[in-house]
């Protein structure tokens, strides 16, 4: 076991005792498959000479404070547009997020279903939303990165639509264990049987789709051919 501290915090490589769980990591062995995968453990530090009942009160408040931040969802920050995987990640399990971020509800709305989570990141993972988080980043292109505010400007799926909803959340479902290939392999069939869904759950043309992913696969920033290696 390893274990590193901001301070406020204690960070681990495995669960310890009233650690809370967290994904985290963008590169191209962190987050392999769109079930994420809980990469660290964060613990409130003890302060020196605490008492074991005030530690544990503020171990208590904090896991309170830490409630609100836990999503079936989460985003990558950043991402390395030809060597990285995966864009967004669905957790059975509600949780934090290093380098992703937790979509949250606004106040007053119930926190995303896990059914949802799973049929969004279907979504954000196929081409066309690839394509569509391509309006929104910031910094340069071979390695964006997202703020919160700029998803209000990509175009989301009706997830209130059962027919929208039911063949995303089941191709999560059938491949959500799955090694899910680099960008920069193109296309490959986990990322076909993706674009087959959102072509059937939101009716639009399939050959689209497939001259999109071809593009998209050529691009230089994303192909492994790209003249930046």
């Amino acid at each position: 076991m390893t274990t590193s501290s901001n301070k406020k915090y204690e960070h681990f490589d495995e669960p310890v005792e009233s650690s809370e769980p967290a994904i985290s990591g963008v590169g191209k062995d962190s987050q392999k498959s769109l079930a994420g995968r809980f990469t660290k453990w964060i613990r409130l530090s003890r302060l020196p000479n605490e008492s074991d009942r005030n530690y544990a009160a503020r171990l208590e408040k904090d896991s309170q404070m830490m409630s609100k931040y836990r999503s079936h969802l989460l985003v990558a920050d950043s991402h390395d547009s030809s060597g990285s995987r995966l864009v967004a990640v669905a957790s059975k399990t509600p949780v934090i997020g290093y380098s992703w971020m937790p979509v949250l509800p606004e106040i007053g709305n119930a926190p995303i279903s896990f059914e949802h989570a799973k049929a969004i990141a279907i979504w954000l993972n196929s081409t066309l939303g690839r394509v569509a988080l391509r309006n929104v980043t910031a910094r340069k292109i071979s390695y964006p990165k997202f703020r919160p505010v700029s998803f209000d400007a990509i175009p989301f799926p009706n997830i209130d639509e059962p027919c929208v909803v039911t063949p995303l959340s089941n191709v999560f479902d059938e491949t959500s264990k799955e090694v899910v290939p680099q960008f920069r392999d193109g296309r490959v069939p986990i990322r076909e049987h993706w674009d087959d869904a959102v072509a059937l759950a939101l009716e639009i043309d399939r050959v689209l789709i497939a001259e999109c992913a071809d593009k998209l696969a050529c691009d230089p920033f994303v192909s492994k051919d790209h003249f930046f290696e």
